[in-house]
């Protein structure tokens, strides 16, 4: 990912977050499905509206530089990712396929459905037309664009990234369907930021502005996030160590700037806060963790029209929320100097709290320092 296009994202959004506070901006809190279930059925079946020609599937003739940046993000990636393949292997679940590969008309994606995951023309093509946030009549060189507001709208996004979990139903001949516990609630987690009641929306951060030699600007389609440095600017830790009677008291001031929850998005994603003492006789004996995650337990219910059902929700959830600071402390033993770091996990189940055998599957450090005790 450039370096230079998170500087760009960040660049607006700490402006914004930096301004005198203003009224609060009303929310639509409900554009998650009156305009993004509008356009996504999320994972009960793939797009609404009729699915594009195959004429539609080669945009990067004429859009060279934005397919370039698509083909490289996460959405181009959606389902050959070979996380999501591990998962969806062990639960391959259509949903799953609606989501990753909303293209595919088979029951396995395949060929250009699997190949392009989540590409432009799920986003920009319905019945046979394509949509932008501005429109543009044909020239000889290309072709006509329909205005839709709903493009810059959050609620778009948040047809595909606010969603429940999946019920099993006990009756027979009862299909599977959305139930009330919220699986990914990243549109909800922004429409309770600051962000949201200052007017900064998705795009700001995941679609920021471009301009190359003075020509025509354009918004990146690299959606930089999870996988981004984005996330350096995002997540700040500041820590201080002191020497006491008792030992050696460490505290930690850690703040999300993000405007949604960190970390967002599937249950697999976790942060791991590891402090230790350096030079004392116990070495990693003296290890501290914290970890930023939710963990999920089995859930029943029942519903009117369906009958009884069993599910998953939340059972805690100690993951920051947008703007938040939380302070930590803890009394180590004495020493000179404290070694920290924060690790941003991606695990293979949906309980982060495992350790071994569940390891890490991806792992990255977000951020890290020694600091010398005073």
């Amino acid at each position: 990912m450039n370096p230079a296009l998170h500087r760009i994202a960040w660049t607006v959004v700490a402006a914004r977050l930096a301004a005198p506070a203003a009224a609060d901006e009303p929310v639509d809190r409900d554009a998650w499905q009156t305009i993004g279930r509008a356009w996504f059925r999320a994972g009960d079946g793939p797009l609404r509206g009729a699915e594009p020609p195959a004429e539609y599937a080669d945009c990067g003739r004429c859009h060279a530089r934005i397919a370039a940046e698509w083909r490289g993000s996460l959405h181009g990636n959606a389902w050959s990712d070979p996380l999501f393949q591990v998962s969806y292997r062990r639960e391959p679940e259509p949903f799953c396929r609606s989501c990753h590969a909303p293209l595919s008309p088979e029951r396995e994606p395949s060929g250009a459905a699997a190949r392009d995951g989540i590409s432009c023309a799920v986003c920009h093509v319905r019945g046979g037309e394509i949509y932008g946030s501005r429109a543009r009549a044909r020239d000889p060189a290309g072709h006509a664009v329909q205005a839709s507001k709903d493009l810059a709208n959050p609620g778009f996004c948040g047809g595909c990234h606010q969603f429940g979990f999946f019920v099993l139903p006990e009756r027979r001949g009862v299909a599977r369907f959305e139930g009330p516990y919220v699986q990914q609630a990243t549109f909800a987690e922004w429409a309770d930021s600051r962000q949201a009641k200052l007017g900064l929306r998705c795009h700001d951060c995941h679609m920021p502005p471009q301009r190359a030699d003075g020509g025509e600007p354009w918004r990146s389609h690299a959606f930089p996030g999870a996988d981004s440095d984005l996330l350096l600017q995002a997540v700040q830790v500041q820590a201080q160590a002191h020497a006491t009677a008792e030992g050696t008291q460490v505290e930690f001031t850690v703040t999300n700037r993000a405007g949604h929850a960190y970390p967002t998005g599937d249950l697999f994603r976790r942060a791991l806060l590891e402090v230790r003492p350096t030079g004392t006789p116990n070495g990693d004996a003296e290890l501290r963790q914290y970890l930023f995650t939710r963990v999920f337990i089995r859930a029943t219910g029942a519903s009117p029209t369906h009958g009884p059902w069993t599910s998953n929700r939340i059972a805690d959830d100690t993951r920051l929320q947008a703007g938040e600071t939380r302070r930590l402390t803890w009394l180590l033993p004495r020493t000179e100097r404290i070694q920290w770091v924060l690790w941003d996990d991606k695990m293979p189940t949906p309980d982060p709290r495992q350790t071994a055998p569940s390891s890490p599957t991806r792992r990255r450090a977000l951020a890290r320092g020694e600091i010398a005790v005073q």
